[in-house]
């Protein structure tokens, strides 16, 4: 994880012992697991962005949730679809006829 994604998560950890309601709470959780995943670079610059600004908390939640919004993170939860393998192709080994 980047220096970006660690502040990102351990906030994240504060914010949800500090949160009361079970909504919050799922809140969190879903963006800690987006957060944790590899992100594009233009996302990542955004985190560090947070980090320098000392973003935290309630501030932290809404801009996380900004970020989903913009960038289409719940993609990254979603379970990939299965690809239809298609057989190998035949290959020709020797051209040459044995006589």
């Amino acid at each position: 994880m980047t220096v970006g994604q660690t502040y990102a998560v351990q906030h994240l950890r504060l914010a949800f012992q500090k949160a009361d309601s079970p909504d919050d709470k799922e809140l969190i959780n879903l963006l800690d697991r987006i957060v944790r995943h590899p992100l594009p670079e233009a996302v990542i610059r955004e985190l560090n962005k947070i980090r320098r600004a000392g973003v935290s908390c309630e501030p932290l939640i809404e801009r996380l949730h900004e970020l989903v919004s913009r960038y289409r993170w719940t993609r990254l939860l979603e379970e990939p679809e299965e690809v239809e393998e298609r057989p190998e192709p035949s290959r020709i080994i020797c051209s040459e006829a044995l006589v």
